[in-house]
């Protein structure tokens, strides 16, 4: 990717973080999920979304505020799937998070 190219994804990184925050101040997690677009349909090149999650990290670490591992991942998932990358936020949790289980 030539400096060019990592510019603008870094530029299109810091506006989807100012876009995210906007967001879930005006309506919430609710808000954001409704307004996830769908993945272009495109032809991607293999080493972009390695790309991405650079811009992502490069720019989260200059950020003015404090992020949460779902705005990196919801960022994350809406630049890919701007570069026609299908990509998908998850949410999990686990009820006790040292829990063990025991065999037998």
């Amino acid at each position: 990717m030539t400096p060019r190219g990592k510019n603008q994804l870094r530029l299109l990184v810091l506006w989807e973080l100012v876009r995210y925050d906007v967001l879930s101040k005006v309506s919430g997690f609710p808000g954001i999920r409704r307004r996830m677009r769908p993945a272009r349909t495109s032809v991607a090149r293999p080493a972009l979304p390695e790309a991405v999650c650079q811009a992502v990290a490069c720019i989260t670490s200059f950020y003015w505020k404090p992020l949460l591992c779902l705005q990196r991942s919801v960022v994350t998932a809406r630049v890919m799937r701007a570069m026609g990358i299908q990509a998908d936020v998850v949410i999990g949790y686990r009820a006790y998070p040292f829990f063990q289980s025991r065999l037998g």
